[in-house]
């Protein structure tokens, strides 16, 4: 037996009942909806769109993510994504939290932070093999 959803059903009931009303004419629905809509117009949904709200990872702010939007939002050549290095900084931060993995004294915040530097080095070391390859092609 199939199941049927008693909402759906009364939604059809409703479509089928107002459709007869107008004996099934398009034009005449049409004209109705209107109508409807100019007599209440605080029943219209409100068409003005929303502001998306923006998504920010948790560690935007980190020094390797501003690092790296500020290097990608400024351009760059394929000489400059070769020669891209993170800050001193940046990289004594992801030093350090591969000596402490290596003694087991991460916590799960650490961890996490040391495999996003993982994710983002290899992007980099994708991003810089691309870019040898377009040196290569213009050669």
């Amino acid at each position: 037996m199939k199941w049927v959803d008693p909402i759906v059903e009364e939604v059809r009931q409703a479509r089928e009942a107002y459709a007869a009303q107008f004996d099934y004419d398009l034009k005449r629905m049409f004209e109705d909806l209107q109508r409807r809509e100019l007599e209440h117009p605080e029943r219209l949904a409100k068409t003005e769109p929303r502001k998306p709200k923006p998504v920010v990872h948790p560690d935007a702010h980190a020094p390797l993510y501003a690092e790296l939007v500020d290097f990608i939002a400024g351009g760059s050549t394929p000489e400059q994504v070769i020669n891209f290095r993170p800050s001193a900084e940046t990289q004594q931060r992801a030093a350090d939290l591969i000596d402490r993995e290596k003694e087991g004294q991460l916590t799960a915040a650490e961890t996490a932070e040391l495999n996003r530097f993982l994710e983002i080095e290899h992007i980099l070391r994708m991003a810089k093999a691309k870019a040898r390859l377009l040196l290569a092609e213009k050669v």
